[in-house]
């Protein structure tokens, strides 16, 4: 028998480990969009849409997680949301409380993700948002790619 080749595209996010990147964990039980119509207008960013993240087991089996961009020119920080949640599981099944992933990549101050935290906090349709360290997230390598 004559295994079946797989011709999906792959998906990965890539952050690179030697380049500073925070992560900040959002509870939201409302869809993606409009989490990020909410972000955007609190935070005056400009999040867009982007592929969205798969994580296949075996040959047919793919979990999408919805991801979004937003690059601030002048700090230079990159900023990406990822979900945690589909229709199949967890991307990061250790952080079941968090919906969304907040990624910062760059030269981060705790100033600056002290205040997004705060402001996130203020947007009524999330719960709540904190800091994660890195170091926690156990399937981080599973997550590392945010670029591609």
């Amino acid at each position: 028998m004559k295994a079946r080749e797989s011709s999906k595209k792959v998906h990965k996010l890539k952050i690179d480990t030697q380049f500073p990147f925070s992560t900040i964990g959002i509870s939201s039980h409302e869809n993606d969009y409009r989490l990020i119509w909410a972000i955007n207008a609190k935070l005056n960013t400009k999040f867009a849409k982007i592929n969205d993240f798969n994580v296949y087991y075996g040959a047919d089996t793919c979990n999408a997680f919805s991801r979004y961009f937003f690059e601030d020119e002048d700090s230079r920080i990159s900023f990406y949301i990822l979900s945690n949640r589909c229709d199949n599981g967890y991307l990061v099944p250790e952080y079941r409380v968090v919906d969304y992933f907040l990624f910062l990549k760059g030269e981060i101050e705790s100033s600056l993700e002290e205040e997004i935290i705060h402001k996130l906090k203020q947007v009524n349709i999330i719960a709540t948002a904190f800091a994660i360290n890195n170091k926690t997230i156990k399937s981080i390598k599973k997550i590392l790619h945010l670029d591609a």
